[in-house]
């Protein structure tokens, strides 16, 4: 089954799902019944591991943002606390 979008003049997008390469060209709209076209639109893809943890992070700190109030302990990137940086990272004010 795929999923069809159809858009109403006067009411906007309704989803339908119809077998594949058999979806009617235009539905009824569900509130005013009158007659949508179908349109096409991009397809959802789905993405898995880390990219869709990354993305859901990314959602949720709309409503919700983390706030840091101190360094981690040790980061997986850094290896240990002697990390020599740039010379524009070194003129930065410290805390």
């Amino acid at each position: 089954m795929a999923t069809y979008e159809y858009r109403c003049d006067q009411h906007g997008r309704t989803d339908v799902s119809a077998p594949m390469g058999l979806a009617p060209v235009s539905w009824p709209c569900p509130v005013c019944a009158q007659d949508s076209p179908r349109v096409f639109s991009s397809v959802p893809l789905a993405v898995g591991g880390s990219y869709a943890r990354a993305i859901e992070s990314t959602e949720r700190s709309r409503a919700e943002p983390s706030i840091v109030t101190r360094l981690p302990e040790t980061a997986h990137w850094q290896g240990s606390r002697d990390v020599k940086y740039g010379p524009l990272v070194q003129r930065l004010p410290r805390p």
